[in-house]
């Protein structure tokens, strides 16, 4: 389905997407990487939110995937 979308279709998707993500996060009291910064275990949401902004930073044109 994510491959068939538009470019402008896929960035408000992910925009989107991110923003539900830290809300949720907000809502049950944990803002990103506050857990990891107390010791607790982090949340899928949070590793989901560290896998996101990995994935970003490390952004390459010659990367295959892209």
């Amino acid at each position: 389905m994510v491959n068939e979308l538009g470019d402008n279709e896929l960035a408000h998707l992910i925009v989107r997407g991110v923003r539900t993500v830290k809300r949720r996060l907000v809502r049950v009291g944990q803002g990103a990487g506050r857990s990891t910064r107390t010791g607790g275990r982090r949340s899928a949401l949070d590793r989901a939110l560290q896998e996101i902004a990995a994935e970003l930073s490390g952004f390459d044109e010659s990367d295959a995937d892209w």
